[in-house]
């Protein structure tokens, strides 16, 4: 079913990327950053998709999404960091002369973080490893488990996720307008 191999292509990317980080295949930390975001993104999309199609494929879709979810937050401490060092190379680059020292000071503690410096380095490293393998465990889990979902190729298949996604996303907009920000 198209759902299958949608599924499976997100899996697939997903999981590529993430032996080629495991193996050392990335250039600097800012490919391993685009690497890593590009998972949480599969991750996220493969969510949508589990979510339009529970309906019709049940337990087996709120397992995955759950799986995928969990698989995103593996990720997330290393992604958040290299974008905290983006951000804080951004902001040095944009306030006034004297206030750079503080920021730099903190943009290169947390460098020491990313990057291959000292024993903090080689600790988050390791537990940045750690949480790819384990990203890697479940994604591999959900895409093990795809060739035997059950979803026929038409709209009643989604209908049911497509229905409750729009009342979620109506609620979600009437919050929103009832108080402003």
């Amino acid at each position: 079913s198209g759902t299958r191999r949608i599924a499976g292509e997100l899996l697939d990317e997903a999981i590529e990327r993430l032996d080629r980080v495991l193996a050392g295949d990335v250039g600097d930390s800012d490919e391993l950053g685009k690497h890593i975001h590009e998972v949480r993104k599969r991750t996220k999309e493969l969510r949508g998709l589990l979510r339009l199609v529970e309906p019709a494929l049940g337990p087996e879709a709120t397992v995955a999404r759950r799986q995928a979810a969990a698989a995103a937050r593996e990720l997330a401490a290393m992604r958040d960091a290299q974008a905290l060092v983006g951000t804080l190379d951004e902001l040095a680059d944009a306030v006034a002369a004297s206030e750079r020292d503080s920021l730099r000071q903190a943009r290169d503690g947390q460098h020491r973080l990313v990057r291959d410096e000292g024993a903090t380095a080689e600790l988050a490293t390791a537990l940045a490893v750690d949480g790819m393998r384990a990203a890697r465990a479940l994604l591999t889990d959900i895409s093990d488990g795809v060739d035997r979902w059950s979803v026929p190729d038409r709209f009643r298949s989604i209908e049911g996720g497509v229905r409750r996604t729009y009342r979620r996303g109506r609620r979600a907009m009437r919050t929103a307008a009832a108080s402003p920000t």
